[in-house]
């Protein structure tokens, strides 16, 4: 079937993605192929007849004849049965948004808060948006209050070796909290200071900010959890609604860590998923001692590209060119950039990107009850544009295995241990996209190695 690029949310206009139709074929066991067998009803026989499931099953003899895992056509392991209608990966987006006081226009930032909430209330109110999961979660967060805050007093508290507290920006402090970075923990980095009792004073930078947690085990819990829309939407517009925007720094990578960690143990919980997160910020990274846009790289870089896979798009508001290696660590390619006027058309094309993102990756299906799914037993089919003939599509190993002209399909996991996913190679992708027919995966037949 043709699948138009682009996608329709609010103001961008009409550009809808149309859904990949995937068959599941079961084999007729034999020498070639023991593990599957249609069963009852007679579903695929050269008679015909009627599937286990109560559908009409092709007549007129088998659906597909078998290749050998050479190609060669191995006429003792002809394939037949009924195909099923099956689904592309259930797509998330986990959204780690920017909550601090620059968003609403503190100390002379552009004022960009309204337009990102109303993009984003568009976006989740969209009928096209049905079926998307969608979770959200801020930064900054507070720390718990057990958490002790190097250096951090009260008024007229007392420091002992740690000099004086006094008032020193927009909080008291204790004036010889630190020598070097390693002392503040965390809460770094350890900052020479003037004030007029000490003019020498040096102070953990977490304790000028005290509202603010640089702890990632602190981030990533969701305000609201991902669920799927239309039936999240009351709950995340009314999240987004109740939040001020007025936290005191910019956490950039504790934070992404928390939320890459919660978003990794979702995806691990909901294997069949394609989980992504997308993370939204006005600011370089400020406060805390681990904090830098080669930490929040690195983080990515690891949700990237250890299974299962998740990928971390960035939407930064202003000239934030720097986070464009948070998006290529992540998979993504560059930061979407945007400004006030632009962020809400930028947003779109984010969405845009994750929903063609799940075009070409499917589940896996499911075989019947007691029987076992061997994955050097699986095919992938589809019928090319202007043609009428199904095709098969060679299996490679992995991604970097696909060909540039013939392209081809791998699974998810190269070992085959515990896959969850079919993946279609760019250049089958981009004919799959063009077929009237979709893509038919046959079970049970040995692979077509490329």
């Amino acid at each position: 079937m043709r699948i138009p690029f682009g996608f329709r949310i609010g103001l961008a206009g009409a550009i809808p993605i149309a859904l990949i139709a995937l068959s599941f074929v079961s084999c007729s066991a034999n020498s070639e192929s023991n593990t599957f067998n249609q069963g009852g009803g007679g579903g695929g026989n050269e008679e015909g007849g009627t599937a286990t499931d109560g559908s009409a099953a092709n007549s007129g003899g088998p659906l597909f004849e078998a290749s050998t895992g050479d190609g060669q056509l191995d006429e003792e392991s002809a394939c037949v049965g009924q195909s099923f209608p099956g689904k592309l990966a259930p797509l998330d987006v986990y959204i780690l948004l920017d909550a601090t006081g620059s968003m609403q226009g503190s100390n002379n930032s552009p004022v960009v808060w309204p337009s990102v909430v109303a993009a984003l209330k568009d976006i989740i109110s969209d009928p096209l948006s049905s079926g998307i999961g969608v979770g959200l979660t801020y930064l900054p967060n507070q720390p718990p209050p057990t958490t002790v805050i190097p250096g951090s007093c009260k008024p007229g508290g007392d420091c002992g070796a740690l000099g004086l507290c006094e008032f020193i920006g927009i909080a008291f402090a204790c004036t010889s909290a630190c020598t070097k970075n390693e002392d503040c923990g965390l809460y770094g980095p350890c900052m020479p200071w003037m004030t007029p009792k000490t003019p020498n004073a040096r102070v953990c930078n977490g304790a000028l900010v005290p509202k603010v947690s640089c702890d990632p085990l602190d981030y990533g819990q969701p305000v609201v959890p991902i669920a799927p829309l239309p039936g999240n939407k009351d709950a995340l517009v009314q999240a987004i609604n109740d939040k001020d925007p007025d936290g005191d720094a910019t956490p950039t990578q504790p934070s992404l860590e928390g939320t890459l960690i919660y978003a990794k143990q979702y995806a691990k919980d909901n294997p069949t998923h394609l989980v992504h997160v997308l993370f939204a910020t006005d600011g370089e990274p400020n406060n805390c001692t681990f904090n830098t846009i080669d930490g929040a790289a690195v983080a990515a870089a690891t949700a990237f590209s250890n299974p299962p896979s998740v990928p971390t798009f960035v939407l930064g508001i202003g000239d934030l060119k720097d986070l464009n290696a948070i998006a290529k660590a992540g998979g993504t390619g560059d930061a979407y950039l945007a400004n006030g006027s632009t962020v809400a058309s930028q947003l779109v094309t984010v969405f845009n990107e994750i929903r063609a993102s799940g075009a070409c990756q499917f589940q896996i299906p499911e075989p019947e009850s007691g029987q076992t799914l061997d994955f050097d037993r699986v095919n992938v089919y589809y019928t090319p544009l202007a043609s009428s003939e199904k095709v098969p599509v060679k299996y490679v190993n992995d991604a970097a295995s696909c060909d540039p002209k013939e392209g081809g399909w791998y699974y998810d996991d190269p070992s085959k241990t515990n896959p969850t996913k079919i993946l279609l190679c760019p250049a089958t992708c981009e004919g799959v996209k063009l077929s009237e027919e979709g893509v038919e995966v046959l079970l049970g037949c040995k692979t077509i190695l490329k």
